[in-house]
């Protein structure tokens, strides 16, 4: 029958990401003046004809000679479903269905939100991250410089295992989510490692005495940052005396104590110990006082064949009392 009313629009179904704007139309063949269309969602009416019954500011209503225009601005993921349009005829009802998913882009989080870490050095340790978006979005995992040795991908991606922590297993872990829905999103783990310190001392002994300035160095790590304590013969050094002070470059890593002017007083073992809630750990420099970097010159022969000519030079802060030299023949020399 021509003049039976029907609506002509074709269902749809319409995929829009969170935050556009949606459209849907819905026209309607042979409809009279008493007629109007309703849009429902579920058992929501969201309009009839003119009147927008959804107290939404997002929604809208148009109408035109036998036709409706729904549009939602701002959509939201709670937006998405099946949209009816619909009117009453003599023959009953008739109505067309428009379905509407909503895409959301991915976003992640680390877990705990600081997106820091600690773990002690030979422990396993999982780092987290949680994501959202629609359709769900996969997890890829990567560290930012270098690689830990057994790493891997766990708890279906949302998390990243490391069997054995070590110290090059430290450093910042960044996932990522991506869905296809705009553009991939990053988050960043920390994962600081705990360790015992770790010193070495520049070298084993120095010559002090003689009133010069010394500087006994030695480097500092460990996780925790460690204190560090100077101690000569087993005593506590007090390095804010007038005699001692002690000096931290960080950048180098290296604490130094510095006595200021050395005299006999001042020979003995000296340690430098470092501690953190993870142990302790020392390393020692002897200051001495005995000559040092003895150095023989090249020899000469004198006139005669019966004597040789030796000499050296040695570094020391007091006068050297007493030199003994050992030789002896190596058998086929001959000169």
């Amino acid at each position: 029958d021509p003049r039976e009313v029907s609506i002509v629009s074709l269902a749809q179904n319409v995929t829009i990401v969170e935050g556009d704007e949606v459209v849907l139309k819905c026209s309607v063949h042979n409809m009279g003046a008493h007629q109007q269309i309703i849009w429902r969602r579920g058992f929501e009416v969201i309009a009839a004809g003119p009147v927008l019954l959804k107290i939404d500011f997002r929604y809208s209503v148009v109408m035109g000679t036998g036709s409706s225009r729904l549009t939602i601005q701002s959509i939201a993921l709670e937006d998405g479903g099946e949209f009816v349009c619909q009117v009453q005829t003599d023959q009953g009802m008739k109505e067309v269905k428009h379905q509407v998913i909503v895409q959301v882009p991915p976003s992640i989080h680390p877990i705990p939100m600081e997106g820091v870490v600690t773990a002690k050095k030979g422990e396993s340790v999982s780092l987290r991250c949680n994501t959202t978006g629609v359709p769900i979005p996969t997890i890829a995992w990567h560290k930012s410089v270098g690689t830990a040795p057994g790493g891997h991908s766990s708890c279906g991606g949302s998390c990243y295992t490391i069997p054995y922590v070590d110290l090059a297993a430290g450093g910042d872990y960044i996932c990522s989510a991506v869905n296809g829905v705009g553009h991939p999103h990053h988050a960043t783990i920390t994962l600081h490692v705990l360790y015992p310190p770790r010193v070495k001392c520049d070298t084993d002994q120095v010559q002090g005495g003689g009133g010069v300035l010394l500087v006994l160095g030695c480097l500092v790590h460990g996780e925790p940052a460690p204190t560090v304590n100077w101690f000569r013969d087993g005593q506590l050094l007090d390095t804010s005396s007038r005699r001692y002070r002690m000096e931290w470059n960080l950048d180098k890593r290296t604490h130094s104590l510095v006595v200021k002017k050395s005299e006999a007083y001042d020979f003995g073992n000296y340690s430098c110990v470092a501690s953190n809630l993870m142990g302790t750990t020392r390393s020692f420099i002897e200051v001495h006082g005995r000559p040092s970097n003895l150095t023989f010159y090249s020899s000469k022969h004198l006139s005669s064949p019966h004597y040789y000519q030796v000499k050296w030079t040695t570094t020391s802060h007091y006068i050297v009392d007493m030199y003994t030299l050992l030789y002896r023949k190596i058998d086929g020399f001959s000169d």
